[in-house]
């Protein structure tokens, strides 16, 4: 079953995305340090818009690989889920638009939809960690896949391995 996407008329209105969208960004351009918590924040927003997850459901992100520029991210981990101290795995990757005053494009991978539920610190939890760090761009038959273009960010439901 996809879950239920809400999707608003304007583009990241009122919803704390924008905000959370200016963090990632000053992470990248120099202006602020911790990628973590920014990245933690925009996911927490864009999941919130999903129907079976809170407004913050996430207790942290914990970053196994990053890579940030001036004109972008990139960064792979895991996220701890507030119910059940879970853990999800996650890829974003994110580019500026030229002047870099915003994000331009990007999309957000999130939970592995073939995995049953992963407590943190567990001996399932080493081997996700393990995997994505053997192959950073590892791939997971993710649970939901949020695309930001030119109208915010848009979700779709479990996406097919690759994509």
């Amino acid at each position: 079953m996809k879950p239920h996407l809400e999707h608003r008329d304007a583009p990241n209105s009122d919803d704390g995305v924008t905000g959370c969208e200016r963090a990632l960004v000053e992470t990248m351009t120099g202006s602020a340090s911790d990628i973590a918590d920014a990245v933690e924040n925009l996911l927490a927003m864009l999941l919130a818009k999903v129907d079976r997850y809170s407004h913050h459901s996430t207790d942290g992100v914990i970053l196994e690989w990053q890579e940030v520029t001036p004109r972008g991210a990139w960064c792979v981990g895991t996220v701890v889920m507030i119910d059940g101290q879970l853990v999800e795995p996650f890829r974003l990757d994110v580019s500026l638009d030229p002047p870099g005053a915003g994000i331009e494009s990007g999309v957000i991978r999130f939970g592995d939809a073939d995995a049953p539920a992963i407590e943190y610190g567990s001996s399932r939890h080493e081997r996700m960690v393990k995997r994505i760090l053997a192959d950073p761009r590892c791939e997971f038959r993710w649970k939901l896949r949020f695309s930001r273009g030119p109208q915010g960010w848009r979700g779709t439901g479990s996406t097919k391995r690759g994509h």
